[in-house]
């Protein structure tokens, strides 16, 4: 039997290596390849969006321009088609001015609805009347000359301006007599008004309808502070307490939450059936300066509370009856809006 031939041996595995070798070159050149044309797509987004707002700007001055060197008439068409151009992209945009959009709380302002269906003289028409005074009683309002010190506004303008609105916002048709025996503004009292208008006779649905109010603009108090310190806001039950506004101790600043509690002082002794209510709320107001310290620190970060936690530190820390908080104060908003925008919303936490 002759002798047997030996072939060599040979390596296992080869292949496989082989394999995943050009497996990982594939994905190294892949991976560098899709990054590189990511960055390629999102330098072209950008460069698209610089030449869209670059073209906008160059739109609006030309507006400028048309305005300038051309009649009203093509001033205004170029003018709307920017707006709307603006408007349609989602551009902040009011009144020509580019804004910025702000959400701020509206819990705490002064709603208006709520003097809707109150009774003359009652209770909660002098708790809402006393509010009503103490939330512009510290205004400084411009003269009618630029050499005119500001003045605040007298007690009989105030009472003025509150029964002008009771008459605009109830459905009754009897004048509202005020302290001092001032009387409000029924639906003769704007007859003569140019445009010609009617009274509202029920709640409003944006707070701009009260420059339609007599006396408003002749008050000379700046709309700023009028959107400031009240709101336009639907109304809450009309059994509850008058003080139905609250103030977020979680959003709110340290001033704000300040003027909020002492607006709410008042002689308890002059609404019969609340005197009990008034008096641990005038607790409140007198340690304003220092709840608003303890929510608001001067220096580090501020805690956030819900409202078992809330009750707890006006109880312990404060040294007040927290029973009288769900008068005053919360740890959530339900109305914000931006202050560009005439129309609150609602908005609810999550």
């Amino acid at each position: 039997m002759g002798a047997t031939s030996q072939l060599p041996a040979r390596p296992r595995g080869i292949a496989l290596l082989m394999a995943l070798a050009v497996v990982m070159l594939l994905t190294v050149f892949m991976s560098e390849y899709f990054f590189a044309t990511g960055l390629e797509l999102r330098a072209m987004t950008t460069y698209r969006e610089a030449q869209q707002a670059r073209s906008l700007a160059k739109a609006v001055f030309k507006v400028a321009q048309i305005g300038m060197f051309q009649d009203e008439v093509d001033f205004f068409k170029g003018y709307r088609q920017v707006a709307e151009l603006l408007q349609f992209a989602a551009v902040p945009w009011a009144d020509g001015l580019l804004i910025s959009l702000e959400i701020a709380p509206q819990d705490h302002l002064y709603n208006v609805n709520q003097l809707s269906n109150l009774r003359p003289d009652e209770p909660s028409d002098r708790g809402r009347s006393i509010l009503f005074s103490n939330t512009i009683a510290e205004l400084e309002i411009p003269g009618e000359s630029p050499e005119t010190e500001p003045q605040p506004l007298s007690d009989t303008t105030i009472a003025e301006l509150y029964a002008a609105l009771m008459d605009w916002i109830d459905a009754e048709d009897d004048t509202y007599i005020a302290i001092l025996g001032v009387q409000g503004a029924e639906a003769d009292a704007y007859l003569l008004s140019k445009p010609e208008y009617t009274i509202k006779n029920g709640m409003i649905d944006r707070l701009t309808e009260i420059r339609l109010v007599r006396g408003v603009g002749a008050s000379r108090i700046p709309w700023g502070e009028w959107e400031a310190r009240f709101a336009a806001l639907p109304r809450t039950n009309p059994d509850a307490f008058y003080f139905t506004e609250k103030i977020n101790v979680n959003l709110a600043s340290q001033q704000e939450i300040t003027e909020f509690l002492e607006n709410r002082r008042a002689d308890p002794n002059d609404k019969e059936g609340f005197q009990g209510i008034q008096k641990g709320i005038n607790e409140y107001a007198d340690k304003a300066g220092d709840i608003a310290a303890f929510f608001v620190p001067e220096e580090g970060d501020r805690d956030a509370y819900n409202l078992a936690t809330l009750l707890s530190a006006l109880k312990e820390e404060l040294g007040l009856n927290e029973n009288y908080a769900k008068f005053l104060l919360s740890t959530v908003n339900r109305y914000t809006a931006s202050p560009s925008s005439p129309r609150s919303t609602t908005f609810r936490p999550g």
